[in-house]
Order: structure tokens, then C-alpha cells, then sequence
């Protein structure tokens, strides 16, 4: 029986996405994942190219997705291609927006999309 790593790491330029992959347990926090987030944190550490880090559950975020400065609730599917952070006014028509930059991103918001 093949086990697949607890915490999948995959880089795309300055960005990282590390996708909480036990879907047995609906990525509880267990001490396996916590082993594997604290090596990722390492490896993040030791990268100085690395500007941002999303951390999620597997399926929440589509590939393609580009997220700077996003809060994302839970179970929210972010979908194929959809830009988030890069445009502060889009942001804040779709989104709520902080004074610093943040972008919130809720299930109803989205939905609000569709």
C-alpha cells in the first residue's frame, strides 16, 4: 500500500501552496501533518525567493488560481484561472478588502459570482 506524503509542497515562482492531503482524517491536524509543515517551513525558510505561502486542503484552490494576500474561508472552491489580490478595485467590488491589502474571500462571495 502506497502512502502519499501528508503535506504536498508545490512552488510556482515567489509562491508556494502547501495542500493538507489526508483526506482519511479530512486533513485533521495530526502529528504527521504537523512533521510535514514544520519541514515545509524549513524549506520555505532556507528559499529567499519564496513571497507568499497558501496553505489549504486538497481540492479548495484549482490550478491555475492566483492568490496574493487572500484569507480564504472554509470550503471555499476557488475556481480555474480566477485572479485574486492583483487588483485592488476588482477585489473590492467582488471581495472585502482591508485597509492593508488583505483580501477576504467567502463561500457567499463567490457565489455572488456565479
Amino acid at each position: 500500500m502506497s502512502h502519499t506524503h501528508p503535506v504536498q509542497y508545490e512552488q510556482d515562482g515567489g509562491g508556494v501552496v502547501l495542500t493538507l492531503n489526508e483526506p482519511t482524517t479530512r486533513n485533521a491536524i495530526s502529528p504527521a501533518i504537523v512533521e510535514a509543515l514544520v519541514e515545509s517551513t524549513a524549506r520555505i525558510n532556507a528559499d529567499l525567493s519564496v513571497g507568499c505561502v497558501i496553505i489549504t486542503g486538497a481540492g479548495t484552490v484549482s490550478r491555475h488560481a492566483r492568490l496574493t494576500r487572500v484569507v480564504i474561508d472554509h470550503g471555499c472552491q476557488i475556481p480555474e484561472g480566477m485572479v485574486i489580490g492583483e487588483d485592488p478595485a476588482a477585489d473590492a467590488r467582488r471581495f472585502e478588502r482591508t485597509e492593508k491589502g488583505i483580501t477576504l474571500v467567502t463561500r457567499k462571495m463567490l457565489a455572488r459570482l456565479i
